[in-house]
Order: C-alpha cells, then sequence, then structure tokens
C-alpha cells in the first residue's frame, strides 16, 4: 500500500471553507518579515478558538439528556451517590465521589450549590478540604466523623467545630500513639449543641493526661436532643460528661493504663446521673464503676427501657454496682470478668446480684426468669470462656437474633477455675431443672467429669448435649458406669432407675481426634442405655479417625438411633479441613 504524501507547509497552510475569515488572514500573513508581532497575533487568536471551542463543547454538554435533569433531581443523584460510597467503599476510598463534579462545568456548578452535599466530614481531608467543604455546607447541620493522626489540621478542625451550633453528629477517633488533639480542638466548641444527637470520643493509645480529658467547659449549657454518647479511654470528670434525658445509648470505657477513678463519682452520685436517663435502651460500662460499697439504704435505679447491658471489669466491682440497678426481664446482658487476682470468695455474692437484677420487674407475675432452658459454654486455651444463658421465654426469641439472655465471659488471665465455680453458685441461684440443650465448644473444663456429674448429670429435661472440640471420655466414662445401665443391650425390659442424663435423645460429637478404640466404646456406652432412655438422634462431625465402615457399624449396632448423622472422612490433605480442626482441637489429646 502506497504511502500518503506528506503534506507541505504549504500545502498545510492552505484553507478550506471552514477557516474562518479572521484565521484566513493570519494564514495569508505567513512569512512576513515581523516575526514577533506575528506570533503575538496567532497566539491571541488561537486564545480566542479555544475559548469559542469551550463554549461549544459546554454547548454540546449541556444539551446531553443527563445535563438537562432539573437541578433539584441532579443534586439528588449526586447525594445517592455520596451516601452509596460512604457505606460500601473501602476507608481509603471514601472520598472518590468528589470526581463527579470535575466531569463538566454544569456538573461542578449543580454539586457546588448543593450544600447538603458538603455537610459530612467523612474521610481523610486536610485543612484546606476542611475549610472548603465548610464553607459550601453554608448553613446546614453538619456531621463530623475523622480518624485523627499526625496529619490533622487541628487548626481547620477547631474551626469546623467551633460551628457547634450546626453540629448534628460528632465522632473522632485516634488511632496514633501519643497523638490526640481532643482537648484542643473541642476546646473550640461553644457552650452549646442543640442538634447534637450522637457524640462519640475515643482514644486508642495512652496519652498525655491533657489529652485525655474534656475541656473544663465542655457543652456546659448541654446537648438537649443527644442520643447516643461513647467517651473511650478517657480521664471521667464526671461533671464534664453532658448526660441530657434523651440519651438511648450510653457507652463509657477506660481499658488503657491510666487512673481510672480520677473523676469517677462516688455510687450515690452515679444512682442520681442514671435516674436522669429513663429513655436508656443500652449502656456498657467498661472499668466504669464507682469504687465505694453500695449501701442498704440507697435505691436502686430501674431502666425500663433498657435492651441491652454490657459490663467488663472485677468480678467484685461489678457484683456491687450491680446491686444499685434493676432491669426488665427483656434485658440481653453480657458481663466480662477480667479479674488477674483471686477474687473467688466474692463469686457467690456476684451470681447473687445477678439474680437480683430482675426482682422488681412488673413482668415477675408472667416469667419468673430463673429457670434455664439452654447452657452453651465456650472456652479455648488462647481466648477467653464464654457462658451463654439461655432462659425459658419463647416470645423474646421471636425479638431478637439472639436467643441468648445472659453472656457471662472469664478472659484467659483470671486465676484458678473461676468459669467452674461461677457455674457452681449460678446452679444455687437459678433453677436448672428446666434446661434442656447444653453446648460445650474448645478446652472445657465443664467436659469434665466433676462438672457432668456434679451439675448436669442427673438434671430431668436436658435432651440435648454438643461436644465440640473437647474431650469426650469423661462424658463416655460416666455412662458407662452408670448401673443403671447394666442391662444388656438387647434387652427388652425397661430399667426402673433413672440412668444418668436421663432425658438424653440427642449427642453431638464434632471435630474430635479418635483414638484406639473409640468408635466400640461410643457403641456399648450408647447402646447399653435401658430403653426408654436410649439416644434417638446422633451426629459425628468433623472427626478424625473414622471411616464408613466405622460409620457403617454404628448404624448396625445401635438400631434404636432414628437419626443418625455422618459428614463422612476428613480429608487430611485438604488445609482449610486441617486448619479449622487445629484451630478448634488445639493441643487436645484424645
Amino acid at each position: 500500500m502506497a504511502e500518503n504524501a506528506f503534506k507541505t507547509v504549504s500545502e498545510a497552510l492552505a484553507p478550506t471553507p471552514f477557516t474562518a475569515p479572521a484565521t484566513r488572514a493570519l494564514v495569508e500573513q505567513y512569512g512576513t518579515p515581523s516575526v514577533v508581532e506575528y506570533e503575538n497575533q496567532i497566539a491571541l487568536r488561537i486564545l480566542e478558538l479555544e475559548h469559542d471551542i469551550r463554549v461549544l463543547k459546554t454547548c454540546r454538554n449541556s444539551n446531553r439528556p443527563v445535563n438537562r435533569l432539573p437541578v433539584e433531581v441532579l443534586s439528588h443523584i449526586f447525594l445517592v451517590l455520596y451516601r452509596t460510597v460512604q457505606t460500601e467503599v473501602e476507608e481509603g476510598q471514601k472520598g472518590f465521589w468528589i470526581y463527579a463534579t470535575h466531569v463538566c462545568r454544569h456538573w461542578r456548578a449543580v454539586a457546588l450549590g448543593c450544600a447538603a452535599l458538603w455537610c459530612d466530614f467523612a474521610f481523610d481531608m486536610n485543612g484546606e478540604l476542611m475549610r472548603t467543604i465548610l464553607a459550601r455546607s453554608k448553613h446546614l447541620p453538619i456531621s463530623v466523623c475523622l480518624k485523627c493522626d499526625w496529619g490533622t489540621d487541628t487548626k481547620a478542625l477547631g474551626e469546623v467545630l467551633s460551628h457547634t451550633m450546626r453540629i448534628r453528629h460528632l465522632d473522632l477517633s485516634s488511632w496514633t500513639r501519643w497523638y490526640t488533639p481532643y482537648h484542643f480542638v473541642l476546646a473550640r466548641m461553644g457552650p452549646c449543641a442543640p442538634l447534637l444527637t450522637t457524640l462519640r470520643l475515643s482514644i486508642s493509645y495512652p496519652t498525655p493526661m491533657i489529652e485525655r480529658s474534656l475541656p473544663e467547659k465542655f457543652l456546659r449549657d448541654g446537648a438537649p436532643i443527644l442520643k447516643h454518647l461513647t467517651l473511650k479511654n478517657f480521664d471521667f470528670h464526671w461533671a464534664r460528661i453532658p448526660f441530657p434525658p434523651t440519651l438511648t445509648t450510653l457507652h463509657l470505657e477506660q481499658n488503657l493504663l491510666v487512673n481510672k477513678s480520677l473523676g469517677l463519682p462516688n455510687f450515690a452520685k452515679m444512682l442520681e446521673t442514671f435516674r436522669g436517663l429513663p429513655l436508656l435502651e443500652a449502656l456498657t460500662l467498661d472499668e466504669i464503676f464507682p469504687e465505694d460499697r453500695f449501701q442498704p439504704g440507697m435505691m436502686p435505679v430501674t431502666f425500663s427501657n433498657l435492651e441491652d447491658l454490657t459490663l467488663t471489669g472485677r468480678g467484685r466491682t461489678i457484683g456491687n454496682f450491680l446491686l444499685g440497678i434493676r432491669v426488665p426481664k427483656s434485658t440481653f446482658i453480657d458481663i466480662t470478668f477480667n479479674d488477674k487476682d483471686e477474687w473467688i470468695s466474692e463469686v457467690d455474692a456476684c451470681v447473687a446480684s445477678i439474680r437480683e437484677l430482675w426482682r422488681d420487674d412488673p413482668l415477675e407475675c408472667q416469667w419468673a426468669k430463673d429457670s434455664l432452658e439452654f447452657l452453651d459454654f465456650t472456652a479455648s486455651a488462647n481466648s477467653h470462656r464464654n457462658f451463654a444463658f439461655g432462659f425459658h421465654d419463647k416470645e423474646l426469641y421471636w425479638e431478637h437474633d439472639d436467643p441468648n439472655h445472659l453472656n457471662v465471659n472469664f478472659l484467659s488471665s483470671s486465676p484458678g477455675n473461676l468459669d467452674l465455680v461461677f457455674l457452681t453458685f449460678f446452679k444455687e441461684q437459678f433453677n436448672f431443672d428446666g434446661l434442656t440443650t447444653l453446648d460445650l465448644t474448645g478446652n472445657s473444663q465443664l467436659a469434665c467429669r466433676p462438672a457432668l456429674e456434679g451439675v448436669f448429670a442427673h438434671l430431668p429435661k436436658l435432651d440435648s448435649i454438643s461436644f465440640w472440640g473437647c474431650d469426650v471420655v469423661d462424658f463416655l466414662h460416666i455412662l458407662d458406669g452408670d448401673p443403671a445401665c447394666a442391662e444388656r443391650f438387647d434387652s427388652e425390659e425397661i430399667s426402673t432407675a433413672d440412668p444418668t442424663f436421663p432425658a438424653l435423645h440427642s449427642l453431638e460429637i464434632g471435630a474430635q481426634r479418635f483414638r484406639g478404640k473409640r468408635i466400640d466404646t461410643i457403641i456399648r456406652v450408647l447402646g447399653k442405655r435401658p430403653r426408654g432412655h436410649r439416644i434417638g438422634c446422633l451426629t459425628i462431625e468433623d472427626c478424625i479417625n473414622i471411616d464408613k465402615t466405622d460409620a457403617e457399624k454404628i448404624r448396625d449396632a445401635l438400631p434404636d438411633l432414628h437419626t443418625f448423622v455422618w459428614d463422612g472422612p476428613v480429608i487430611m490433605d485438604n488445609p482449610d479441613c486441617l486448619k479449622m480442626l487445629n484451630d478448634v482441637l488445639g493441643e487436645l489429646e484424645f
């Protein structure tokens, strides 16, 4: 294919029918001896043409259907884009929505004129951007949600917070060691925040004392419609914290190595504060408890609307605090004991305090919250131990995703066998006769013989037990040595004596490493239970050293099983399966 001939300068400068007269005149002057003047004339003509091109492009863009939408509709589209980006994209990309304002002149004009689009300080911003957005938000309410670090422009942030009358949400968190600008920037706030509904201030690392303190006159005239308040790792000068009666969520936490008692009120003052929060629905206290003891003359506070209560701290301080409050029976309670010192002598009093929580509840005549229905115990050598108690009340199951009514946690640093001691005293305060389900997971001491025999073996309604990743040997030994199970496997006689675990109907064994003749032991033990007390449902899942032959042997040897579930052999070269089993089994040897 022949190459197109390259045009000479004269050919390239030849005018066309589209060449404007002003351009044609300049082209005809090509070669003039006045070079500088000629170049200036050309540069000026180029600017004129570029301006005309921009005008024409703007006309073309403005004539597109999307740019002929009403300004209100296009503004709403931008708002939807912004909210979608904030909720669905990664943290470092939340500012990408702003590129929509760079598409064309019309989009930018509409976006800059939409004040509602510039009311949220919700991603990493430099000082110039903060000031720019503050101006664009005009006089609308604003929300501030920033993670502060060394790069945060505290002066610009202070300017934003100085518009206190406009702030509706304020969420500041610090993730950098030895840096929190809170005291400086919060001091810029005005005395009243009439629109503020959410206030969250969080420190993640130890900081100088001045930075851990709220300013002395912080919101001294109040926040009259504040609903959600969270303060983490501040020195709690109680008098500086706003506690309006509109609060529905209160989260106070202090888990850093600081003077935790600084600024905390005595028990009477704390109860007086809580008495002024009639709408409270969720209360979280982490190491924020009065140091003085509850006195008999004090009147407990009743949280009539409380739905969630979360407490973390030492056993004796939590037990003491519980004496001063009452909650509805429908309240979901989560308690974590983080004691590093011995407190076994006070466990009984703490459990009694838990029982007293519901004494004054008007639902007393409808539902006595003292009879357990299920108990889930989870333990791990590298984590904490958790009790999940469920009480008899079917209606609550429909109202909450989690049917647990009470969670009790013991951190791994807790000394002794506090979990076993706690359970023993818990059985004295609550009725275990209605317990139907027991789930034991992980390195569970409750799977040991003393706990099984002393707490669970003779419960009349316990019909379902699950051992997941914890040793089932002691359980099998208890069944094997039961005098009531001395009959032959094929005996048709019905025993007159109740065996241990008399109501047991369903047994689940999971994440086990069967050793020796464990399959034969399971068959022998389950098979010799008297008629009327035999297992009807057996599940074996994620267990090592059981194959298809073993599964068929179980089916044939236990004809009374109406349900037998086995998920197949564990594939030893499956890394995901092995990782799961190693996480659950740990160093246990079965």
